[in-house]
């Protein structure tokens, strides 16, 4: 009684801290396309000292780049990721959250 079983393998659980929250800036003006993606995503919107950082879905480091030259669109090649969900995140220099996506990589 009261007993279930779940398919979770496609169970994302994100999580982040209140503060991480109150971060997060919803009036930015960043693009991530195109997702799904295949091999390479666009970050369009970035400021000078923006850091981007990919996850996989056990929350590691795939990818980490900074903006170091303040071009506003960076293409950012995953082609050594495999097909699977990730995680995009674009922190400013004082490290608040522009913003924070999902994706998906398919073949």
């Amino acid at each position: 009684a009261g007993c279930f079983k779940a398919d979770t393998s496609n169970l994302w659980i994100v999580a982040e801290t209140v503060t991480g929250l109150s971060a997060v800036n919803k009036n930015t003006d960043i693009k991530v396309y195109p997702n799904p993606f295949s091999d390479v995503v666009e970050v369009d919107g970035l400021i000078r000292g923006d850091m981007i950082t990919v996850y996989d879905a056990d929350g590691r480091i795939m990818k980490q780049l900074k903006n170091l030259n303040g071009q506003p669109k960076q293409a950012i090649k995953l082609d050594d990721v495999a097909p699977g969900n990730y995680l995009l995140k674009v922190t400013d220099i004082n490290k608040s959250i522009r913003t924070s996506t999902a994706l998906q990589k398919i073949k």
